[in-house]
């Protein structure tokens, strides 16, 4: 399943939480990514992502792999609360 950069969001959900969830998701079924293919995937923003997945990894939920040179990033636990 891909998700369509043309996903909207309901105005009663917080721009981050929606960020969370969706990088969460990418991550979790169709991972591990770099902060530009989620960039790409969802059109979010390239510091929206950066700040989500600094909050991820803080939290414990992603970790960031080294891959061919690139970072990627994959999820460590499979549930999140936003």
């Amino acid at each position: 399943m891909k998700i369509n950069a043309d996903v909207s969001i309901p105005n009663n959900i917080k721009q981050s939480h929606a960020a969370k969830v969706l990088a969460f998701y990418l991550l979790a079924h169709e991972g591990p990514y770099t902060l530009g293919e989620i960039v790409e995937r969802t059109g979010m923003s390239p510091s929206v992502v950066t700040t989500v997945l600094m909050e991820m990894e803080d939290t414990g939920y992603v970790k960031e792999i080294k891959d061919s040179g690139d970072t990627k990033y994959r999820i460590v636990k499979k549930s999140i609360t936003v």
